[in-house]
């Protein structure tokens, strides 16, 4: 294999052997063109391609930087984790109320959600029937569709699309479904 090498080195040449050019000169109709000036070189003490940056003025900031906040007392670091407590705390209470009705509208969706306890049993927890009911905009069908994809998912033995896949496989029977989820697991 190394006079397969060898035989490659011969058929390119060096590029020593070809001496100090290694490209080919422009052609002589083209020497006078503007794209093919010579560039200069600095070592040869020809100009500077660049000119130097004046020391000016101009790249210097206009204003100082303002000064830091003042440390804070200890009343006031305080008064603003008393404020973020608070703060979360609301949160946290809000959090299972999930788009309230307006006012108006709170009658209807109170029948609404007695007629959906009814349907699905007293093992029913109202606060999940009511945030079932707001998630699909007052819509008893949708709502008793969410509650049970809801209910499957947290049993923790499949994701959402399989849980609602098995509801729809058994006529969105819970106990069904449950079942079959169990057998596939």
């Amino acid at each position: 294999s190394s006079s397969v090498y060898a035989s490659s080195a011969s058929l390119y040449g060096s590029i020593a052997a070809t001496g100090s050019e290694r490209y080919d000169p422009v052609a002589a109709s083209m020497a006078g063109s503007a794209y093919y000036g010579q560039v200069p070189n600095g070592a040869n003490g020809g100009a500077a391609i660049y000119d130097e940056v004046p020391l000016d003025d101009y790249l210097r900031p206009h204003r100082p930087a303002p000064l830091a906040p003042p440390p804070l007392s200890a009343q006031q670091i305080q008064r603003r984790l008393d404020k973020m407590r608070q703060q979360q705390q609301q949160q946290l209470e809000g959090a299972h109320q999930l788009y309230a009705p307006v006012p108006a509208e709170a009658q209807r969706e109170q029948e609404k959600l007695q007629q959906l306890m009814l349907e699905l049993g007293s093992a029913a927890v109202e606060q999940d029937v009511r945030n079932a009911l707001r998630a699909a905009s007052g819509d008893v069908q949708l709502a008793m569709r969410h509650y049970k994809i809801d209910q499957l998912t947290r049993l923790g033995v499949a994701g959402r699309p399989q849980c609602e896949q098995a509801l729809q496989q058994t006529g969105w029977s819970l106990e069904l479904a449950a079942e079959v989820l169990l057998q596939q697991s």
